[in-house]
């Protein structure tokens, strides 16, 4: 019994005193990035999140830059899929991507334009968890971490209006 009163004593103190290993947050504050975009040109990284757009000479500062843009605090945690687009997987190294996205988190490859695809985010976001529902076998980002530490190439997966119509 006196483990149970020392405990909960302890957990009492911790939380007010704010000795908290992780920062509290309300829920409300933050911006939940659903589907991330990336996007590079050989000098110049950009990363789509709904409405906000960041732009940097590398990940980390285009990340940054999307923080700071961010209506609250943005949440990748929940991040349910990537889009490199315009060739963007051969430019941006996969085991530099944000520590906060899921290693579930379904990775797409096409050659279009990121601004292109931004147009409807419902829509790509509702055409997207259609297929995954279909296809459970859509590339990972635990995947394509992996193949980058084996020195193996990885083919993403294309989003759907761009794969060729095959019958059986």
């Amino acid at each position: 019994m006196k483990r149970w009163i020392i405990g909960a004593i302890a957990a009492l103190a911790v939380g007010f005193l704010g000795w908290l290993p992780f920062p509290c947050t309300d829920a409300g504050e933050l911006y939940l990035v659903e589907t991330l975009l990336l996007e590079a040109d050989g000098r110049q990284v950009t990363l789509y999140a709904g409405d906000v757009t960041g732009q940097g000479e590398s990940l980390e500062a285009a990340l940054l830059d999307l923080e700071h843009r961010a209506p609250g605090q943005l949440f990748l945690r929940q991040t349910q899929r990537l889009i490199f687009c315009g060739g963007a997987a051969a430019e941006l190294d996969p085991l530099l991507l944000p520590e906060e996205l899921p290693l579930g988190t379904a990775v797409y490859g096409t050659e279009a334009p990121a601004e292109e695809l931004c147009t409807d985010p419902d829509r790509l976001n509702a055409v997207l968890e259609a297929q995954e529902r279909r296809r459970p076998d859509t590339p990972t980002l635990a995947r394509l971490q992996n193949s980058a530490l084996a020195r193996e190439k990885t083919a993403l997966a294309a989003l759907p209006w761009e794969e060729a119509y095959e019958t059986e």
